[in-house]
């Protein structure tokens, strides 16, 4: 009996520690449930609404992209839908049928808030023959909220109609609301996604590759044609004429044919249309997935004023232009600091030829003209070549490439001992006969001219900005003709030297003087090669660097004491030129980017480095962002900083307003060769440095800036920008 009861009582515990187990499990799991409320901010601060609508067809919701209004006039919304399989919502210009989603705020007490939607680009959609635009599966429509009073909280109400489709078309329509505290604005989870939405917005201008520039018609068609096309085109839509469906364009060439369908105006020439035209991934180095998208407004012309007037008159003019501006941009180039070590070698030259005969000197003056010429169509050719090849291209950057620095900075290293009588070069045999006995300065001049050209371009974006990007995108011909103006500029002084040689008469008679000339000339040469290799530190390390100032030091260092036989020097010479070569070439192509040091400007203001979702996620949260695209190589670069940008007043405004939280300073890093930082410098038309940009709000596409800035432009340009001063 007890046996008996002992067993009852042990199934009886048993039976209650599973019933206990069972509900501790269930208490667990709510609590766990409800761990992410606890942690959460309140519904108040979710920075979304609710969603509205029916899964199995579409919904839709209100986020943010701020958890505080903090001292936001525009507040950064996004109007997020979601679609079911085969159903799509609309366009802003929806196509043949469908209506595009509207969002009506007369409900909120603010009666000066305005809401401001931007538009992703769309999809072409056919359905019973019948082209529409929209979207489908997901999207998001960027919102500028505006007239908010800064320094409250947002309680919005919104009423937003939108029309879904698949086979039938359902109505959908609700109130959402939306409440956002007066407080610091912090990104939310929703920052990213409208910042991302934000980017897919064609613009004016945002893709170079895709530069529609005339339009016309005839009967039944509507003809684009681009210049310098080179990103293949995927859709065009065309805006402004009611009444008229136009299909998907037809390319033949650099010419888009586009059919029209309905009822067609009478005259529609001088007619204005907007043009959001997709792209496919450029040879220009995008990526698989990236899209390139623009937008342009042109008025309807006709066939001959294209063919005829705008092809050659234009065109010519606008050649012609261009070509006198390489021509100007390469004469300047004679007076910028990154020619000083070359003008170095060409003073030493002008001073050799005094008292020689006057063939001889227009000989020597012309073998450094053809040398600035040459040079120049070789990189005409080399970047031509890079072009064809889809690689990455830019003026200046050889710069980027650290067996060029070592390159340059043994060749000038070499001139200096040479200019102080260390190094006796041998001369080839063919560059004897060449100069028939007269010397052995025309190798000598043909390289220094080789040479202006190679070290001139750092300095020559703010002269030549223009005819590079011109050059960068036209055609062959284009390219060719705009380096061959830019080569005979630089080297316009030595042609007029060849052609009134007797100018070397004036010149003081050699003497003593000239030796400590050479010294001091020889020492803007050892200045130069400091600075390649402060460049090739940024690129290679300090190991790599520190091999290389070793090889030089004790290469050259061995020659110029002459302690040698001419066989046993030329031996060590040309050990150091291939030790030196060794190291960027054995360096690894994988080493870790060095990160940008953060530059203080001031006593407030401080660069962040650039990223390529950078830009529109500060716009998304309604701040300015101040753009720097920079090298270790670009002189003007700075020259900028130094007397622009870290101007106390300049300084100070910027740091106030970084303060404040309204401003935001990206910088971008261009010493090492970088694909995200050359398709942005392509995005605005430029393949060189400086890029300077301010882009907020009210300007999304950004305000470009001179390559040469003064406090004065920076000033109007903050203004323009919407950073007013306090």
């Amino acid at each position: 009996m007890k046996n008996s009861l002992s067993l009852k009582s042990d199934r009886y515990s048993l039976s209650v520690w599973h019933i206990c187990q069972r509900e501790v499990t269930y208490l667990l799991m709510a609590l766990i449930t409800l761990i992410p409320s606890i942690f959460m901010p309140s519904s108040a601060n979710a920075a979304d609404s609710i969603w509205i609508g029916d899964p199995s067809m579409a919904e839709m919701r209100l986020i943010s992209a701020v958890d505080g209004t903090g001292r936001l006039e525009n507040i950064p919304l996004g109007l997020e839908f979601r679609m079911a399989p085969g159903w799509k919502i609309y366009w802003r210009t929806p196509g043949e049928a469908g209506l595009p989603p509207s969002i009506n705020l007369d409900q909120n007490f603010n009666k000066a808030l305005s809401a401001q939607v931007a538009w992703p680009a769309p999809k072409r959609f056919n359905a019973f023959g019948f082209d529409n635009f929209g979207y489908a599966e997901h999207v998001v429509l960027p919102i500028s909220l505006a007239g908010h009073i800064s320094g409250t909280p947002l309680q919005l109400t919104a009423d937003v109609e939108a029309l879904v489709c698949a086979d039938i078309c359902v109505p959908l329509a609700g109130t959402l609301d939306l409440d956002i505290a007066n407080g610091v604005a912090m990104p939310t989870i929703h920052t990213q996604m409208i910042a991302e939405y934000a980017s897919a917005v064609p613009r004016p201008g945002s893709a170079p590759n895709i530069n529609a520039q005339a339009i016309w018609h005839d009967r039944e068609n509507l003809y684009v044609r681009f210049a310098a096309l080179t990103a293949p085109i995927e859709d065009i839509f065309v805006e402004g004429i009611d009444g008229v469906a136009f299909k998907k364009p037809e390319m033949n060439g650099q010419t888009a044919r586009i059919a029209m369908q309905g009822t067609l105006p009478e005259n529609m020439i001088g007619m204005p249309v907007t043009l959001t035209v997709v792209g496919q991934p450029s040879r220009a180095g995008l990526g698989k997935g990236d899209i390139e998208l623009a937008e342009a407004r042109l008025f309807i012309g006709t066939a001959s004023e294209v063919t005829h007037s705008d092809s050659q008159t234009t065109a010519s003019l606008a050649l012609g232009a261009i070509l006198f501006t390489a021509f100007l941009g390469g004469l300047i180039l004679n007076l910028m600091p990154c020619v000083l070590p070359v003008l170095a070698i060409k003073v030493t030259s002008i001073l050799s030829v005094a008292g020689m005969s006057a063939g001889h000197v227009r000989r020597r003056f012309l073998a450094s003209a053809a040398g600035i010429l040459v040079s120049f169509m070789i990189l005409a050719a080399g970047l031509g070549t890079l072009r064809y090849a889809g690689a990455q291209i830019g003026w200046g950057i050889q710069f980027q490439n650290p067996v060029f620095l070592i390159a340059m900075a043994l060749v000038i290293s070499l001139f200096a001992l040479i200019m102080l009588d260390r190094v006796t070069v041998p001369i080839p045999a063919f560059v004897s006969r060449l100069s028939a006995g007269a010397g052995s300065g025309y190798a000598g001049d043909f390289l220094a001219g080789m040479l202006a050209t190679l070290l001139a371009t750092p300095c020559s974006a703010p002269f030549v900005g223009t005819a590079i990007t011109a050059a960068l995108t036209g055609n062959d011909i284009m390219l060719v003709g705009i380096f061959a103006a830019m080569g005979f500029g630089l080297a316009l002084p030595w042609l007029l030297l060849a052609l009134w040689p007797q100018a070397v008469a004036f010149l003081p008679k050699p003497g003593r003087w000239m030796v400590s000339m050479k010294y001091v000339l020889a020492l803007f040469l050892g200045g130069t090669v400091i600075w390649l290799l402060t460049i090739f530190h940024t690129l290679g390390g300090s190991d790599a660097t520190r091999a290389v100032v070793v090889i030089l030091v004790l290469g050259f260092g061995l020659v110029a004491f002459r302690g040698f036989t001419v066989r046993i020097a030329r031996l060590i010479m040309s050990f150091t030129v291939v030790a030196a070569l060794a190291v960027p070439i054995m360096m690894s192509p994988d080493l870790p980017e060095q990160p940008l040091p953060e530059a203080i400007l001031g006593v407030d203001v401080a660069w962040q480095p650039w990223h390529v979702k950078g830009i529109d996620m500060y716009l998304a949260k309604g701040q300015v962002v101040f753009v720097d695209v920079t090298a270790d190589w670009c002189i003007t670069c700075k020259v900028n900083k130094r007397f622009v940008i870290n101007d106390p007043a300049i300084a100070a405004r910027l740091g106030t307003a970084r303060q404040q939280g309204k401003l935001v300073m990206l910088q971008a890093d261009w010493t090492r060769p970088d694909r995200d930082i050359s398709r942005f410098l392509a995005q605005y038309g430029r393949f060189g440095i400086p890029f300077n940009a301010i882009f907020s709000p009210s300007h999304p596409s950004g305000i470009i800036l001179p390559e040469l800035l003064t406090t004065d432009i920076v000033d109007r340009h903050l203004d323009l920008a919407g950073l007013g001063v306090n």
